[in-house]
């Protein structure tokens, strides 16, 4: 016994024409069918993809046909996407594809190269693969390069741990099945990157949109939201120059930040499930370190060259090794030397000689 088919719709974003016939009993379960989309909107696949790409947009033409059974269905065919936009969720980066070539068959779905243009219209090229069993066990397998190209672009309301912007020569690799997948960026920053690196979980609470309450000492904090049974590893190397500013936020409370450019390869890795090292040493060619005390005045100190942070794991137990300067153009003499000297106390008072505190 089999049924017959023909749906079709011609709403606008939603055109399309599926045909053919399907075996309903479990000895005739064949299947032979034909799927026609026509400027089909792909916005449809947000709901799937959620937690990893988002404002998925754009439009599919092309051909799909459905052979098999019911029970292993056979699709094979190709689509063509124009105008295709998608936001990287963990990294912040949304990317135009002009156009997008797809072959579909059993084992492979295909993207073959293609263009991506950054917000601000720098062009990077990428290439992948989703492998796949007839659509279980889905594998992605995707890789971009871009020159003074846009591979981060988050704040700290994004991602607590690292944010910032990234504008690198580099390239991103996007790995695995979508429950464990794995995002390895590997850049060399250009001028205009600005990356921030939180050493301390201290937050400025006029950040927050909710209340905070601590009972009997124990402090209720807010449980990250996380997709059941999903994993998601990011890794980040960064091979820093002084084209790079980073910013190391000592105590976001006070405001204590040491902001430098320099040189050094820095290696990051963090996970949705909470694990966050960091490896490598910085050191700065220039800088500052804004010292704050208790909010009431604060000090701007010139950080000498050759200074250095060094990470071996925790992030919040680096090795700051900083020799800074802070300068004051005129100080009275007078109050420096005291009384027990040669020097006329009129002379002490009217002269003044710049000083630096270290």
């Amino acid at each position: 016994c089999n049924a017959t088919f023909n749906i079709q719709s011609d709403n606008e974003g939603k055109a399309f024409l599926a045909q053919g016939k399907v075996g309903l009993s479990a000895a005739n379960n064949g299947i032979d069918a034909t799927i026609k989309l026509n400027g089909t909107s792909i916005s449809l696949l947000n709901k799937y993809l959620a937690g990893y790409v988002s404002h998925l947009s754009g439009a599919v033409t092309g051909n799909l046909n459905i052979g098999g059974t019911t029970r292993v269905p056979s699709v094979k065919g190709s689509l063509t996407l124009d105008t295709v936009g998608v936001t990287v969720d963990y990294l912040g980066t949304h990317y135009r594809i002009p156009k997008l070539n797809v072959n579909v068959d059993d084992n492979l779905i295909e993207f073959g190269n293609f263009l991506l243009i950054d917000k601000y219209n720098t062009k990077g090229t990428a290439s992948g693969y989703i492998s796949h069993d007839h659509f279980d066990k889905l594998n992605f397998d995707f890789d971009v390069t871009g020159r003074k190209f846009l591979f981060l672009n988050t704040s700290a309301t994004d991602n607590d741990l690292f944010y910032g912007d990234v504008i690198a020569d580099g390239k991103v690799y996007f790995s695995g099945p979508l429950n464990d997948m794995q995002i390895h960026i590997i850049a060399r920053p250009n001028k205009d990157t600005h990356f921030y690196l939180p050493m301390s979980d201290s937050k400025d609470i006029g950040k927050y949109d909710y209340i905070t309450f601590k009972t009997y000492g124990t402090e209720i904090a807010e449980k990250k939201k996380k997709k059941d049974n999903t994993k998601l590893t990011v890794k980040l190397d960064i091979a820093a120059n002084p084209d790079a500013q980073i910013d190391v936020i000592l105590d976001a409370t006070t405001g204590d930040i040491i902001s430098a450019n320099g040189t050094g390869n820095l290696q990051i890795t963090v996970n949705t499930e909470g694990d966050f090292t960091m490896f490598g040493n910085y050191e700065i060619n220039n800088g500052s370190y804004n010292f704050n005390f208790q909010r009431l005045t604060s000090w701007k100190f010139d950080i000498e060259k050759n200074s250095t942070i060094t990470w071996n794991g925790d992030p919040s137990e680096a090795r700051v090794n900083i020799m800074a300067k802070y300068s004051l153009p005129k100080v009275s003499l007078y109050n420096l030397v005291g009384q027990g000297t040669n020097v006329t106390s009129d002379k002490l008072a009217t002269r003044t000689e710049k000083v630096d505190v270290l």
